[in-house]
C-alpha cells in the first residue's frame, strides 16, 4: 500500500513537472524583417524575412506582441551589420524592425508594401541577403 501510494505520488509529480516545462517552452514563431532608410541619400536597406520566437500573446489576427527590447536588439544587430559588412554609416539611416507577424505570407505582404512605397518615392533598394539575426 505504501509503495503504491509513493509510486502514484511520484508519477503525479513527474507528470506535472513535464507538463509545466512543456508549457514554458511553448512559444510562437514570428516572422520579421528590418528596414533602414535615408531620405537624404534616397536609399533603403532591407533584410530578408527571418524567424524569432515570441510569447503567444496577440491582440489581432496578424501579429504577436513583441517586446520593445527585442526590437531594439534586432535593429542594433542590423545597424552593426550595415556598418561592418556594407560600410554604411548607420547614423545616417532610420532603422525600423517590423516584427512578430504570425505567418510568412503576412510578413511578405507587409514588406512588399513597405518596399513598394520606397520604390514609388524613387529610393534605391538594397537587400542584405547575408544578414542573419541570432538572439
Amino acid at each position: 500500500m505504501k509503495f503504491r501510494t509513493t509510486s502514484l505520488l511520484f508519477v503525479m509529480v513527474f507528470g506535472m513537472t513535464i507538463g509545466s516545462a512543456t508549457l514554458c517552452w511553448a512559444k510562437e514563431v514570428g516572422y520579421n524583417y528590418i528596414i533602414a532608410y535615408s531620405y537624404r541619400d534616397k536609399v533603403v536597406y532591407h533584410s530578408p524575412i527571418f524567424t524569432q520566437n515570441f510569447k503567444g500573446k496577440s491582440y489581432n489576427e496578424e501579429e504577436y506582441v513583441a517586446e520593445t527590447a527585442l526590437q531594439l536588439k534586432m535593429e542594433a544587430a542590423f545597424q552593426n551589420y550595415l556598418e561592418k559588412k556594407m560600410q554604411v554609416n548607420w547614423a545616417d539611416l532610420t532603422c525600423s524592425a517590423r516584427v512578430a507577424f504570425k505567418t510568412e505570407d503576412i510578413a511578405k505582404k507587409k514588406m512588399e508594401k513597405d518596399i513598394g512605397d520606397f520604390r514609388y518615392k524613387g529610393f534605391t533598394l538594397k537587400q542584405t541577403p547575408a544578414f542573419a539575426y541570432d538572439d
